[in-house]
């Protein structure tokens, strides 16, 4: 079964499809622990740091990485998010 395919399974239809908008501290975890949750896909991740979208291109090789904020925003492709607060 595709990723996707077994991704909406669990909850009856497709994944929700997503992105993380900052990969600093706690960014890389929350996109690693988004990327295995069952009824998820993540799509994408956005920083402004080279090095930050480089080290969680490599842990995702999957997900597409960006400097693009306006690529986390709902349209094709992405449903809509939930903010993190940043504590």
């Amino acid at each position: 079964m595709a990723p996707a395919a077994r991704a909406g399974a669990a909850r009856g239809g497709p994944p929700l499809r997503g992105g993380v908008a900052g990969l600093g501290y706690w960014g890389p975890n929350l996109a690693r622990n988004v990327a295995v949750l069952p009824d998820c896909e993540l799509v994408v991740c956005c920083d402004l740091s080279p090095a930050a979208r480089t080290r969680v291109a490599t842990m995702l090789p999957g997900v597409r990485v960006t400097d693009d904020f306006d690529s986390l925003l709902p349209g094709p492709g992405l449903d809509p998010k939930s903010p993190r607060p940043n504590p």
